[in-house]
């Protein structure tokens, strides 16, 4: 009985060494597939950052946009201010020619 429980627990050379070639192609793929999931994390971090400078950029532009918009608008209320200024004196003009004309006659 001893040599029989000896011998169960022996496995041959050929198998083991089938086994630790299947380990060998197990650790390779599982090797390969963290280098992939690597690139894939470092392709979508490259993505990440050119999509925050994006988004920099278009903040920058908006701001650039919206202090152009202001002085837009200030540019406008000064023409505004100018244009019934500009009307007051027209009034002022045809009110001061109609009392010439009327003085003439």
């Amino acid at each position: 009985q001893p040599v029989a429980s000896s011998l169960h627990h022996q496995v041959p050379a050929p198998i083991v060494e089938v086994e630790k070639e299947l380990k060998y192609i197990e650790d390779v793929e599982v090797f390969e597939e963290i280098n992939r999931l690597n690139a894939t994390v470092q392709e979508q971090a490259k993505h990440q950052v050119e999509l925050e400078k994006a988004l920099m950029e278009a903040n920058l532009s908006a701001q650039r946009f919206q202090i152009e918009l202001e002085e837009t608008q200030e540019q406008a209320r000064k023409f505004e201010l100018e244009l019934h200024t500009v009307g007051e004196a027209i009034m002022t003009l045809e009110a001061t020619n109609k009392e010439l004309l009327q003085d003439r006659s």
